[in-house]
């Protein structure tokens, strides 16, 4: 604009045709519409727009940047194409940059327990399978989400070597949901 040296008025004429006749405050209120409201441990829906050759998974959040986020946190990725509908959590962003970065794998984690809050209470019964020995107890996948098994409780009587249980079937009743 500098370089032309349009008079102010002219500029805003031109703009005014350039925008249809809308006015500012119309504009201000289209984006509005159409940019998301962003915050950091917010879950959003993007769609996949491409998938780098770095593995760096590019997705629109309807917001001023794209989200990235890395083509590992998902199950099978090879499966991963443009035009998909992803849920992530948002975890940075830097507007200065022009960067959002997201995880699907957290995501996916506050939705699976928000879905065990949801159907599951104290004192229900549970099946799932014992993954992994980790201090204390069992890890033990029920519905897609990790939960912790004291060693304490994996048998009617103490159990000094819970190994045995690792990649077995395991019914359980929930004590405590925290």
């Amino acid at each position: 604009i500098k370089k032309f040296a349009m008079a102010p008025d002219e500029l805003s004429r031109l703009t005014t045709e350039a925008l249809a006749g809308q006015s500012l405050a119309e504009l201000d209120s289209a984006i509005d519409e159409t940019v998301a409201e962003l915050t950091p441990n917010k879950i959003v829906q993007g769609k996949i727009v491409k998938v780098l050759e770095d593995g760096t998974v590019i997705v629109d959040v309807s917001y001023k940047a794209e989200g990235q986020l890395s083509i590992d946190e998902f199950p099978d990725p090879l499966a991963v194409q443009p035009g998909q509908i992803v849920e992530c959590l948002v975890e940075q962003i830097d507007d200065a940059e022009g960067f959002i970065a997201l995880s699907k794998r957290k995501a996916d984690r506050i939705r699976g327990w928000e879905n065990i809050i949801q159907t599951h209470k104290e004192g229900d019964n549970v099946k799932g399978m014992a993954l992994r020995k980790i201090k204390g107890g069992l890890l033990v996948d029920v519905e897609g989400v990790n939960v912790f098994l004291p060693a304490s409780q994996v048998n009617l009587r103490r159990t000094h070597d819970i190994s045995a249980f690792l990649d077995e079937p395991i019914r359980a009743r929930i004590i405590k949901i925290d």
